[in-house]
């Protein structure tokens, strides 16, 4: 078994159903770019600054910040 089949496995055996988000809601932001803000600000941060990062994003830019996949991103 190659390393790759490994991982795979391990992921499947880990996360059995792929189709249904994870609960919490840090995994519940509506657009990838609010996914990558929280990535970026989050590299050697404490996570509750991170979430301030995005909160104040959001209000500045008027995004809407929960709600995955459920609103379109609108670019003024």
């Amino acid at each position: 078994m190659s390393d790759i089949d490994k991982v795979v496995a391990h992921i499947r055996s880990k996360l059995t159903d792929l189709n249904t988000p994870p609960p919490d809601p840090a995994y519940d932001y509506s657009s990838l770019g609010l996914c990558v803000i929280d990535a970026v600000f989050s590299i050697g941060a404490h996570y509750s600054s991170t979430e301030k990062v995005v909160r104040q994003f959001c209000e500045r830019f008027n995004w809407i910040k929960e709600g995955r996949g459920t609103v379109e991103e609108t670019h003024d």
